[in-house]
């Protein structure tokens, strides 16, 4: 069972220590997520042994506005092996975002938040693993439509030395274009065109100005993403399940597990089934079903 922890333990943390810090940070900022986090101080997550037990393998901690302060990853004695630390100003806006693994400064996002609450730029540092200088990364400048909702989000690197992606969004905030100039990446424009009704999106991938190459075709119910269809990926669609209060309880959008989840009566996420697929792995004792559940210490 040893040689699997380090595959289970990549699985767990790919939605949060996997992504990228501001579009981590805009989940939990999400109105709805972050008014249903004002009531809880930290989350645990577990994860169910093979021998019955639990085992603490994720710690979430939040400050009285519902937004987090701490996102802790555990490794198999209970330690600290990731860290992402959340650093608010004066105001309460985000002011930083910083990263340890293994006990090492590894990287860290810097924002900019104007008057009306609004980020407007977020600088990505890393850090060097000898002498610990902090490295410039990328720099990412957002505008806003009047209504407050996203009009252009223009990314450069290496100090503003040169703008690899520029995209653009319609009045309501939805995507409409992006434009990429990154070396080794076949795609050089992306178009994203909605039906009428906005139950359909045709994400379009051009290799060059007139030439595209893959098309990827979402699908929306009530305003959520039901379905992906990416031939660049799998000829299978990766899709997303919902109760009838909008929460996510199927989804099989990574493409070698499907994950289940059930919500307790206030709507907080209770568990989380993973169940491994590997159709194409050569290992026979991988696991089929990896079972956590999370645990709540609420505010008083």
């Amino acid at each position: 069972m040893k040689k699997l922890l380090p595959i289970i333990f990549l699985l767990t943390t790919l939605q949060t220590f996997g992504q990228f810090d501001y579009e981590l940070f805009q989940q939990y900022a999400d109105k709805s997520t972050r008014q249903q986090n004002i009531s809880i101080n930290s989350v645990t997550e577990l994860q169910l042994q093979d021998n019955g037990k639990w085992t603490k393998t994720l710690i979430q901690q939040f400050n009285n506005q519902g937004l987090p302060t701490m996102l802790i990853q555990l490794d198999q004695q209970g330690g600290e092996s990731e860290k992402k630390e959340f650093i608010y100003d004066t105001a309460g806006q985000i002011s930083k975002i910083e990263y340890y693994k293994g006990g090492n400064h590894f990287s860290s996002t810097e924002f900019k938040v104007n008057e009306k609450g609004q980020i407007t730029s977020y600088s990505d540092y890393v850090y060097s693993s000898l002498g610990g200088e902090k490295m410039d990364l990328w720099k990412t400048y957002l505008e806003y439509n009047s209504n407050k909702t996203l009009k252009k989000i223009i990314k450069t690197q290496s100090n503003d030395k040169d703008t690899t992606e520029i995209n653009f969004y319609d009045t309501l905030g939805v995507p409409t274009k992006s434009l990429w100039h990154q070396g080794g990446l076949r795609t050089t424009k992306i178009e994203y065109v909605w039906s009428k009704d906005r139950t359909e999106m045709k994400e379009m991938h051009y290799e060059n100005d007139t030439s595209i190459y893959t098309t990827v075709i979402h699908k929306y119910k009530d305003n959520k993403e039901i379905e992906k269809t990416d031939p660049s990926t799998s000829p299978k669609p990766f899709y997303w399940k919902y109760d009838k209060s909008g929460r996510v309880i199927e989804t099989n959008e990574a493409f070698f597990y499907i994950l289940y989840f059930t919500y307790d009566n206030d709507g907080r996420l209770a568990s989380k089934t993973m169940n491994v697929l590997f159709s194409d792995s050569d290992e026979k004792d991988l696991p089929k079903k990896i079972q956590f559940k999370y645990e709540y210490q609420l505010r008083k």
